[in-house]
């Protein structure tokens, strides 16, 4: 299955609902899940950056007056670490 949304990690709206993710943790399990094969650099610049887009996104669409593009209660939890329940939400 596909689906299209947003990651991120760190952002306010996850504060804000009490989420903690460890990067460290999900960009290893990312790199493990992959067989190593991309670029660790690119997946870090995600891990690390995406709080900060997300936050001037939804900076943006609260300046417009229009609805979150995010939900505020989370969705139900996907685990991307095998074996261990993570607090890694995908948001629609």
């Amino acid at each position: 299955m596909v689906t299209a949304g947003y990651s991120f990690i760190g952002s306010r709206l996850q504060k804000k609902l009490g989420i903690e993710i460890d990067p460290d943790e999900v960009v290893l399990n990312l790199m493990k899940f992959a067989a190593n094969r991309p670029d660790q650099r690119l997946i870090r610049m995600w891990a690390e950056g995406g709080a900060e887009t997300i936050d001037w996104i939804l900076d943006m669409t609260e300046a417009a007056g229009m609805d979150s593009p995010c939900p505020v209660t989370p969705p139900p939890r996907v685990s991307i670490i095998p074996g261990k329940l993570s607090a890694v939400y995908f948001l629609p």
